[in-house]
């Protein structure tokens, strides 16, 4: 499937801490995330796992970027990886270190 639209971008930097906003809901439209990027900020390296809205099911994570200074890329493809339900934003729980993430998603209607 293609998904028409702009490809969106978003960069936040997100403390240890559950249930964090990545990127806020749009009601009645799904958010498919294309491609992102993590980096600690720190010299802790930051494991993470993203969700679908607070509390929700794990989409993708248990990943600990490099230490900083050394990004972690999975790259933008057409098709995309994953992507939030219907009206619900993408959250994230962050352990052990700050990170920052960059996404790269689109908002459309299923």
């Amino acid at each position: 499937m293609i998904y028409n639209g702009p490809v969106k971008s978003v960069s936040v930097t997100l403390a240890v801490g559950n249930n964090q906003t990545v990127i806020a809901a749009v009601t009645g439209k799904r958010v498919r995330v294309m491609g992102y990027k993590t980096q600690s900020t720190t010299g802790v390296q930051g494991a993470y796992v993203l969700k679908d809205g607070s509390g929700g099911t794990t989409l993708d994570g248990g990943f600990a970027p490099p230490l900083a200074g050394l990004p972690f890329l999975i790259p933008v493809q057409e098709e995309g990886y994953f992507e939030t339900t219907d009206g619900v934003g993408l959250f994230a729980d962050v352990v052990t270190g700050p990170i920052t993430i960059q996404v790269f998603y689109k908002e459309y209607v299923p």
